[in-house]
């Protein structure tokens, strides 16, 4: 069951495969779609924007500076970001783990 904001369809947007499930109103809906065509550009835009801000940030961090631009993106493609709640360890001394 669906509720407002709730989505359907992705898996076969994303992979190019056949729908995994069928979808039928309950009720009376407003529905928005998006074709595969459409929703890769979305992908790609996001993408690239995304990039280009963590790009921005890893410029301004001085231990990086010797890095190239190309190195420089792919950090930036394998970045990501996590929210933290206030009083939660991010690390703690001694772990061992690449968390």
């Amino acid at each position: 069951t669906l509720s407002a904001g709730g989505y359907f369809g992705e898996l076969a947007l994303m992979y190019s495969c056949p729908r995994a499930a069928t979808v039928v109103a309950s009720s009376d809906v407003i529905l928005e779609a998006l074709d595969q065509n459409a929703f890769n550009v979305v992908l790609r835009r996001s993408g690239r924007s995304r990039r280009a801000a963590y790009d921005n940030f890893l410029q301004k961090v001085p231990i990086l500076h010797s890095l190239t631009p190309e190195d420089r993106g792919k950090l930036a493609d394998v970045l990501v970001k996590k929210k933290v709640p206030d009083g939660e360890f991010i690390i703690r001394q001694g772990d061992t783990d690449a968390q």
